[in-house]
């Protein structure tokens, strides 16, 4: 499903990523762990084409992550560690907003997803607490990728 080989990005001087080779197979579970400036979020931001590597290839289901790149945007999304919102926005508005700028319109999945997580449509986003921001942007990455 991954197929990393031999992944160089750096910015300037400064190393990102240097000479990473994964594989993954399709149904197997991989976690990025590591200390920071390990090149965790560099490899999945290059993985999604949201930055360029220096050399090395990325395929995702066999496609490739540069030329390729809105296909396996079509069936992925990414959550970043910071995420910045409308804040004055309820979640459910919020969350449907975000629907509409992916073309689609199932707010049921909103309905859904919120509940799954106990998150409160009707909660004002600058009220959350972090754990539930980060609760949101998790549901907005799901929502993405529904189809």
């Amino acid at each position: 499903m991954i197929k990393i080989n031999n992944l160089v990005k750096y910015y300037g001087k400064h190393r990102g990523v240097d000479d990473i080779s994964i594989h993954v197979e399709k149904g197997s579970i991989y976690g990025f762990i590591g200390q920071n400036g390990a090149g965790k979020s560099t490899t999945i931001k290059a993985m999604l084409n949201l930055i360029f590597p220096t050399s090395g290839s990325i395929l995702i289901d066999n496609l490739d992550s540069i030329n390729d790149s809105k296909e396996i945007k079509t069936f992925t999304s990414y959550v970043p560690s910071e995420v910045n919102y409308y804040e004055d926005l309820k979640v459910g508005d919020f969350l449907r907003y975000t629907m509409k700028l992916n073309d689609q319109s199932n707010v049921e999945k909103i309905v859904e997803l919120c509940k799954y997580f106990d998150l409160d449509e009707t909660r004002i986003i600058k009220e959350l607490s972090l754990g539930n921001k980060k609760k949101v942007s998790i549901v907005q990455a799901l929502l993405k990728i529904q189809k």
